[in-house]
């Protein structure tokens, strides 16, 4: 009974999942008919660059004075010490590696950090990004969470290769306000055009539901040609990074130093008409009023 409910369930993800990829794909043909996002004709090659490779970098997005005032306010806000707490904004809130956690045991996360200072709120919100992508891709998206991101050596060991989610699409936009010029420190991994390997990835969700194999976003048993498509980030300081997440990618193993990045989280809309992301509602708050240590 157990392995016919699994089944089961797995099948009817299965369908919602390419249900959903079709409904993309016909909503991008009336996109492209309808209407085009206007942007600089010098960005045309991050557009075509995200559209078929899964990422686009956009170097020198923000001045070196600018990317220091961020981390500045990032890092005042991410202390170890401080251990799980919300901001009394009632947006911002800070979460530690669990102590049991079988990946990223080394990663702190800042969600709604756009709430702490106006320049991250302008990257929160910066229309050319969320153009890029909506070029690319012929869809419409919304920005749901900006979150800072703190990778430590430290912990249990990086995750392997995996997609996000399978349906709907998914971007996000790394801000690094720290030099990932080395595999030392750990830069973020693609393979390049993997988010065109439609038959793969359906398939490796099938394998592993059908298997009960947790999770079933994890991608292993690549190939050497699929390897071979591996393009890791390695970019100064102030640099952005556009990515789709259905791309199969992983963050390469940390070893040394401390890599800091602000990302926004972008989320294809089902239906174009829906609100966007509304702070209050979000999930993860659990403290009522003042910040909290532990």
């Amino acid at each position: 009974m157990r392995l016919l409910k699994r089944t089961l369930k797995v099948l009817a993800t299965f369908g919602y999942i390419l249900v959903l990829a079709l409904y993309s794909a016909v909503r991008g043909v009336c996109y492209r008919m309808t209407r085009r996002t206007r942007l600089p004709a010098d960005l045309d090659q991050a557009v075509r660059r995200l559209r078929e490779d899964g990422f686009a970098i956009l170097e020198d997005y923000c001045p070196p004075a600018q990317v220091e005032r961020i981390a500045r306010v990032v890092e005042a806000h991410m202390r170890e010490e401080m251990g799980d707490y919300d901001h009394t904004n009632k947006v911002s809130y800070y979460r530690c590696p669990l102590s049991e956690q079988v990946w990223d045991g080394g990663v702190y996360r800042l969600f709604g950090v756009h709430a702490l200072d106006p320049a991250i709120l302008q990257f929160r919100r910066d229309p050319v990004l969320k153009g890029i992508i909506e070029q690319a891709f012929h869809t419409v998206v919304t920005c749901q969470v900006t979150m800072a991101q703190e990778n430590l050596p430290q912990g249990a060991e990086t995750r392997g290769f995996h997609l996000d989610m399978y349906a709907p699409l998914e971007f996000k936009a790394f801000l690094f306000l720290t030099d990932v010029t080395e595999d030392r420190h750990g830069p973020y991994t693609i393979l390049k055009g993997s988010h065109r390997w439609h038959r793969r990835r359906l398939l490796n969700y099938l394998v592993r539901g059908l298997g009960g194999r947790d999770p079933v976003s994890t991608v292993d048993n690549l190939s050497a040609e699929e390897l071979a498509a591996q393009v890791k980030f390695k970019v100064s300081k102030g640099s952005v990074v556009l990515s789709i997440q259905q791309a199969i990618h992983r963050g390469w193993p940390h070893t040394e130093g401390k890599r800091l990045a602000v990302v926004n989280y972008y989320y294809e809309k089902i239906r174009p008409g829906s609100p966007d992301f509304e702070e209050h509602n979000r999930l993860g708050y659990r403290y009522p009023a003042t910040p909290a240590q532990h």
